[in-house]
């Protein structure tokens, strides 16, 4: 009956239903007839729930255009405490919190990622800033 239990048990359901359509994914499962109001969420780990609805190719897609961003944020940044400081805000967002939160679509998640992005793009010489996306 605990949490870390009630976890495991989502984590091997989410997994189970995945390999119904692990390239495609599943689509947002269908919401009990009781509440029908909103998204439905079915994981409790956004990766997971991620992968469940849109598949392989969904977190591929997604992986690469986060790892797109930060890449070419990385490139253009020439101070290394920002660089240290977003790191361990990348790797705090994309572990601890994707792993412990199953709000996906929140936007204040994306406000603080590319808000972070941006912080690492340098300006140009002639004044303007460099494109990130």
């Amino acid at each position: 009956g605990s949490s870390e239990a009630n976890r495991v048990l989502n984590i091997q359901d989410c997994l189970r239903i995945w390999r119904r359509h692990p390239i495609l994914g599943n689509g947002v499962l269908p919401q009990n007839e009781d509440t029908n109001k909103g998204l439905s969420q079915f994981s409790m780990e956004t990766w997971l729930e991620i992968g469940l609805e849109s598949g392989i190719l969904g977190v591929a897609a997604f992986l690469f255009a986060v790892l797109a961003n930060m890449g070419l944020a990385w490139r253009n940044s020439v101070d290394w405490n920002l660089r240290a400081l977003v790191l361990a805000a990348w790797l705090i967002h994309f572990t601890v919190q994707f792993l412990l939160s199953q709000t996906f679509p929140r936007l204040d998640y994306w406000l603080l990622f590319f808000l972070s992005v941006r912080l690492l793009i340098r300006q140009g010489k002639s004044g303007d800033s460099a494109q990130a996306f």
